[in-house]
């Protein structure tokens, strides 16, 4: 008997699909089943058919289809017979962004925002009624422009829950982000009215730290297991879960976040030049480099933080999607030249998401909102100072191991 099986994992890798080999099976999982260093992800933008038969081992014939080469790809290299097919009109359209220099139509801002409301609209297409949205919200450009955008385009019935994470247990309202959502959380209140959001602000101490990484949140990270990881992780994990006391509420009791969806603002460093890498890319390199620098992370998110992203909000039950990684919202974006998205001869908090920034202006927002600089969610919530000072960003994390040496699978 012949038969087949498919497996495959969107362009940017939005979902986790992760494989592992013991002897002559293939296991496929969304999040590890057991603590193994051997599990890896299922590339990015690929499409395999695996063929097999009575007589024949499952890694014995694969037709690959990929948007990418496979150069060095752990899981081609598992099958004896490899036929590969090279995707490379999906690839043009979503990875490869435009080289050409050239001028943008003055109301480019508009444009942008029309088709970031559509990609509002498509990611709560399925939300239910009789619950809440919720926005992982640091204040920054990125989580305010996707709450203004929401505002719109979700009925008004609906509360949208804004929350903002932080581990500062000296005094929360410390941790660089919490001042700039609370400001935020104050524009839109203006804009909007105050029925239509909620700021629900998650205090995390050391102890519940620990204790939720150790029997939670390791588990969902792994097989990551960077520093990084775990900082962004545990961020991600605690905001999903949406568990928090009340802005502006004089009762000091826990309130939770009924969301089944959350907004996150994955994707706009990648596609706007957010990072302080496409800065340095442009000093040394001019603006090819910077363009170099943005396919190539936007080749890799999937396996560098969407994948991690996906385990640790499933893991909880919730659903997070990215309205800047729509696929027709990316596609434009790419055909655009560099000068519309950023502007690195002008400063940080300037430059660089230009067109969210210029939204945002358009919007009524604050000058201290749409101009302040890019700070990254283990900084602004505070987590990367809690923990070991000397650890860089890609060393292993051993809390990560630790936990999960400790545990049940």
């Amino acid at each position: 008997m012949v038969g087949y099986l498919l497996s495959s994992r969107d362009v940017f890798g939005r979902k986790s699909l992760l494989w592992i080999r013991t002897e002559d099976c293939l296991i496929l999982s969304q999040s590890i089943t057991c603590f193994k260093k051997t599990w890896s992800e299922i590339p990015s933008g690929s499409i395999s058919v695996i063929n097999f038969d009575n007589y024949a081992s499952i890694w014995h014939s694969v037709n690959f289809y990929s948007v990418r080469e496979i150069n060095n790809c752990l899981w081609v290299k598992q099958f004896v017979d490899l036929k590969f097919t090279w995707i490379k009109n999906k690839a043009s359209k979503l990875l490869v962004v435009n080289r050409e220099l050239g001028s943008t139509d003055c109301d480019i801002v508009s444009e942008m925002v029309e088709r970031l409301c559509n990609a509002v609209r498509f990611c709560c297409s399925d939300l239910d009624s009789n619950s809440s949205l919720a926005v992982l919200f640091s204040g920054g450009v990125d989580s305010l422009l996707i709450a203004v955008i929401t505002a719109f385009v979700i009925p008004e019935n609906i509360i949208i829950d804004l929350i903002n994470v932080s581990f500062d247990e000296k005094d929360y309202n410390l941790a660089p982000d919490r001042p700039h959502a609370i400001e935020a959380y104050l524009y839109l209140l203006s804009q909007f009215g105050n029925s239509r959001f909620r700021l629900i602000l998650v205090n995390v101490d050391g102890n519940e730290l620990v204790r939720c990484r150790q029997q939670h949140i390791a588990y969902s990270i792994a097989p990551s297991l960077s520093v990084l990881d775990d900082s962004v992780g545990c961020v991600l994990w605690f905001a999903a879960r949406g568990s928090g006391v009340l802005y502006g509420s004089n009762d000091s009791t826990q309130v939770k976040s009924n969301a089944k969806i959350v907004l996150v603002g994955s994707g706009a460093d990648e596609i706007f030049g957010g990072y302080l890498s496409h800065r340095s890319a442009y000093e040394k390199y001019g603006r090819l480099g910077v363009i170099d620098e943005l396919q190539r992370e936007m080749y890799r998110i999937g396996e560098r933080n969407l994948g991690r992203d996906d385990r640790v909000t499933s893991g909880i039950g919730k659903d997070a999607r990215a309205p800047f990684l729509d696929d027709r919202f990316v596609e434009w974006l790419n055909s655009l030249p560099l000068e519309a998205k950023a502007d690195f001869t002008k400063g940080r908090g300037f430059g660089e998401k230009k067109l969210i920034r210029k939204a945002l202006e358009n919007f009524g927002s604050p000058q201290s909102l749409y101009n302040a600089p890019k700070r990254a969610m283990q900084f602004g919530a505070r987590i990367a100072k809690r923990e070991k000072r000397k650890e860089k960003a890609n060393d292993i994390c051993d809390r990560i191991l630790e936990s999960l040496n400790n545990g049940s699978i």
